[in-house]
C-alpha cells in the first residue's frame, strides 16, 4: 500500500533495510519492499534482520487508511486518546507524555482518508483542538514527534474517533442528572462514558465514587495506564 508522511518517518523491513520519507513525500510497499516513491527518501544504513516481529494487539478496523500494526518496542511515548478511544469535537484535547530530552513536540492529526487537518509545533504535552477541525462521529488518526538531540526516531501514531451529535446529547444529559459530585451516582455516570468510548471520562467519574465501590470498571478501563491524563487542563 502507499503511506504519505506528515512528518519525517523512518520505515524498517524485516531484512534490515532502513529508509527515511520526509514531510510531504510518500512510497509504495509491496512484497519486494520499497516500489514507486514521491518526494524526499533516501536510503538508511541497515540494521540486523528481524526474525520476527509480535504485534501488541489485533488490528483495528479496515480503513481507506495506509497503516501498520504497532510491533513490540520502547514505549517512550504515551498518548491518549489511543485504542480508538472516543473524543468530543467541542472539547477535544490530545495528551500525551513528556519524553526526556525532548525541546518540542510536533502534533497532526489525519482524517481517515489521509488528510491533515491539524498540524502544530509546541513545548506542552496536550493540545486543546479548535471546536472546527474535527467532524461529529468520525474517525481520525493522530501523531506524536519528540524533537530534540537523539530523539529522531521517537514518536507514535494513535486512532481516535469522535461522538455523533445524539451521542454527544446522549453525554451531556448523563452529566446533567448523574453529577460526579455525587459518589452514589459516580459510577453510573462512568458506565455511560465507557458504552460511549469516553475512556478518560469513564476513569474519572468512577475514581470520584472515593472507593464507594468496586474498582472491577476501574480495571477494566485500565485507568491505571490513563493516570498522568486523569488531571484537568
Amino acid at each position: 500500500g502507499r503511506g504519505r508522511s506528515l512528518l519525517t518517518e523512518e520505515i524498517v523491513f524485516l531484512t534490515g533495510e532502513r529508509f527515511e520519507i520526509g514531510p510531504g513525500s510518500s512510497a509504495t510497499v509491496g512484497p519486494a519492499g520499497l516500489g514507486e516513491t514521491r518526494g524526499t527518501v533516501r536510503p538508511l544504513s541497515p540494521v540486523s534482520p528481524h526474525v520476527t516481529l509480535a504485534p501488541l494487539a489485533a488490528p483495528a478496523e479496515v480503513s481507506r487508511r495506509a497503516g501498520a500494526v504497532r510491533v513490540r518496542g520502547e514505549d517512550r511515548l504515551a498518548m491518549y486518546p489511543s485504542e480508538s478511544a472516543a473524543l468530543i469535537t467541542k472539547d477535544a484535547v490530545l495528551r500525551f507524555s513528556a519524553v526526556p530530552g525532548a525541546e518540542r513536540y510536533a502534533v497532526a492529526v489525519e482524517d481517515e482518508a489521509g488528510n491533515t487537518v491539524f498540524s502544530a509545533q509546541t513545548a506542552a504535552t496536550q493540545v486543546a483542538l479548535p471546536s472546527a477541525i474535527l467532524k461529529d462521529g468520525s474517525v481520525y488518526f493522530w501523531r506524536v514527534r519528540a524533537r530534540g538531540p537523539g530523539l529522531s526516531g521517537t514518536g507514535r501514531e494513535e486512532r481516535f474517533v469522535t461522538l455523533s451529535a445524539d451521542e454527544q446529547r446522549r453525554w451531556d444529559e448523563a452529566r446533567e442528572n448523574l453529577p460526579p459530585s455525587d459518589p452514589s451516582l459516580s459510577n453510573l455516570l462512568a458506565a455511560t462514558a465507557s458504552s460511549l468510548g469516553l475512556r478518560r471520562e469513564a476513569c474519572v467519574a468512577t475514581r470520584s465514587a472515593g472507593g464507594a465501590f468496586p474498582d472491577a470498571l476501574d480495571e477494566k478501563l485500565g485507568c491505571d495506564a490513563l493516570g498522568p491524563f486523569l488531571a484537568p487542563r
